[in-house]
């Protein structure tokens, strides 16, 4: 035998008859969490990460934040990267025309640094300093918020077709 109050047993009845099923007065909606896939930021990353690949370029993930792990049967904290470290790091190498690969090559790199945000957001300020402090040192770094001013950024930097890599620059 199961015990339920007058308004369990009408939802139950209501149910049982087919007929749509009304919320108790007082109660709240259950909230249903979004998948990791369905987020804007999550999906305009991968369609930046997915276009890089297209072109040559290795996509890495950085993780970074505080972690809890058990060692030895007490958990343990600790932290991975830097506070406002971006969140992925795009590398190709740039092998020069008539080039052959060897396990003893050596070629320049293409590296930078990016950040995707949902439509209408903006890095938080110390994300923000991490991209300024590599700026500052040379690296190419980048936050984008669509994927159009993700591509616009791209072929400023790395020509129309994308995939050709910059000219070589002569120091200053």
């Amino acid at each position: 035998m199961l015990r339920v109050s007058p308004e369990q047993y009408s939802l139950l009845k209501r149910n049982a008859e087919g007929k749509p099923v009304l919320r108790v007065p007082g109660t709240k909606r259950a909230r249903v969490k979004k998948r990791a896939e369905d987020l804007p930021e999550n999906q305009l990353e991968k369609l930046v990460t997915d276009y890089l690949r297209h072109h040559g370029w290795i996509c890495t993930k950085q993780h970074a934040g505080f972690f809890k792990k058990y060692v030895g049967g007490k958990m343990t904290g600790f932290t991975i990267g830097e506070k406002g470290q971006a969140d992925w790091r795009a590398e190709r190498p740039v092998i020069p025309p008539g080039s052959r690969l060897s396990k003893t090559s050596c070629f320049r790199v293409e590296l930078f640094y990016f950040e995707t945000k949902a439509p209408g957001k903006e890095p938080e300020a110390h994300q923000q300093l991490w991209l300024d402090r590599r700026q500052l040192t040379g690296i190419t770094t980048g936050w984008f918020s669509s994927f159009d001013s993700f591509v616009q950024w791209y072929r400023q930097r790395y020509g129309v077709r994308g995939g050709d890599p910059p000219p070589i620059r002569e120091p200053a």
